[in-house]
């Protein structure tokens, strides 16, 4: 039997003559090799997790030139960086430079243009931790060139995997970001970045998993809104108009805390998922939403699914004229929508509406719409909060404009509005227009 702790030096001349931490040479057959032998070693000891594939700081690049696109790290295996911390790179939308090296430093280039195969995948109890990933192609001016997930789970792996760990780790400009379907019991923490399509997605997790401290924003790209409402660079156009922070599909019992999505088109979207046999259950918490259009999405899901939301911050965009036919929303639930979404706890501010409901039954309490500092051009019948479907429950809430507060559509079942304060000096009251199919007012000021 092997010994029970081994650390594996990439670097060494003894796994495919070494990977030159300058940035020089393909360094995928040295780190193939480090992760097999470690993997051997890990297969061979009690507990798993003993072996550990230790890359010291340097540039290290992987252009496929070798055939070898990806990096397998095997059960019980630690592919780690030397990064104690995601370190950031700034937002000049460069690449490091290779005299100015301060940690471990991937730059990859292999697989350009294509969706497959996943960069980093990861087996049952493995880990990948203290590694700054790069693009070296992506161009500020340009779209985004496509990619595969940077991290994700091993596809020769039989079935679900689990108790994966990803941590410490800066997606400085990917395409996609860290794809967590069929990885059970999931840990991610303490990830900053930047991806252009997906910042994480997360599928056919039967017992859920943990996001927390994880940050995706326009860290490289840097984020200019101009009075017209457009985007600059271009790259983070187009982020702002297709790109999803996260993806949350069929899990359950998912948790995503301190998490912050800025600059995205979508913050958060819960939509469906593969055909799953459990109710999706899903917990935010201390989650910050900055200039995306549309904040929070729930579309149809699972009518057992439950959502909630707590100490939730959106900012949308309160300077200059909103963009012409494109109002942003902060809370959009689709019309398809048939579970329960709870919001306890809150602050939205720029977006109208903030709150959109089309289906489902929603409940909202101890938010505070910042609805009285809005960029011109909105118009009359604009409505802090919008109502065509679905249940509404709206409880113990502050709004700051003086009127245009709610709208119920005749097609919602169910609408409760208690105990709502309006604390503009010019409002006689809550302003609400239309019914619902059964509706109570009561004890608003």
């Amino acid at each position: 039997m092997a010994e029970n702790f081994m650390i594996f030096d990439p670097t060494n001349g003894d796994y495919a003559g070494g990977a030159p931490p300058d940035g020089s040479m393909d360094a995928a057959p040295a780190f193939t090799a480090a992760l097999k032998a470690a993997g051997d070693n890990a297969a061979g000891t009690e507990p798993s997790g003993s072996s550990i594939v230790q890359a010291p700081p340097g540039l290290f690049l992987f252009d496929g030139r070798n055939g070898i696109s990806s990096l397998s790290i095997p059960p019980g295996v630690a592919l780690q960086g030397s990064n104690n911390q995601p370190t950031s790179h700034g937002r000049d939308g460069t690449i490091t430079d290779k005299t100015q090296v301060d940690g471990t430093i991937f730059l990859i280039t292999a697989s350009r243009g294509s969706d497959t195969p996943t960069f980093c995948q990861l087996s049952s109890n493995s880990a990948v931790r203290g590694i700054s990933f790069q693009w070296p192609d992506q161009a500020l001016n340009m779209h985004p060139m496509h990619y595969p997930f940077a991290v994700g789970a091993d596809p020769n792996a039989s079935g679900v995997i689990t108790d994966a760990t990803i941590e410490d780790i800066e997606l400085l400009n990917a395409f996609r970001g860290i794809d967590l379907t069929n990885m059970d019991r999931h840990t991610v923490r303490n990830v900053i970045g930047q991806a252009f399509c997906i910042g994480v997605r997360i599928d056919r997790c039967p017992n859920g998993g943990s996001l927390k401290d994880v940050h995706f924003s326009t860290l490289w790209t840097g984020f200019t809104q101009m009075p017209d409402g457009s985007v600059l660079p271009f790259l983070a156009r187009s982020q702002y108009a297709l790109a999803t922070a996260f993806w949350v599909k069929g899990t359950k019992n998912q948790r995503l805390t301190n998490c912050t999505a800025q600059g995205y088109a979508f913050g958060v979207r819960v939509q469906p998922g593969a055909s799953i046999n459990f109710a999706p259950k899903y917990q935010f918490q201390g989650i910050r939403i900055v200039n995306c259009p549309r904040g929070i999405q729930l579309a149809a899901t699972d009518p057992r699914a439950e959502v909630q939301f707590t100490n939730l911050v959106i900012a949308g965009e309160t300077r200059g004229p909103r963009r012409p036919g494109t109002p942003g929303v902060a809370i959009f639930i689709d019309p398809a929508f048939t579970a329960r979404a709870r919001f306890t706890n809150g602050l939205i501010e720029g977006n109208l509406p903030a709150l959109q409901v089309g289906g489902g039954v929603v409940l909202v309490s101890d938010f505070t719409f910042k609805d009285d500092q809005l960029g011109p051009g909105l118009g009359p019948g604009v409505y802090t909060i919008t109502g065509t479907g679905g249940s509404l429950s709206l409880t113990g809430c502050e709004f700051l404009r003086a009127d245009t507060h709610v709208f119920l559509g005749s097609t919602m079942t169910n609408a409760l509005l208690v105990g709502n304060l309006v604390t503009n000096a010019a409002a006689t009251g809550l302003d609400v227009n239309g019914q619902a199919q059964n509706t109570l007012i009561a004890n608003n000021l």
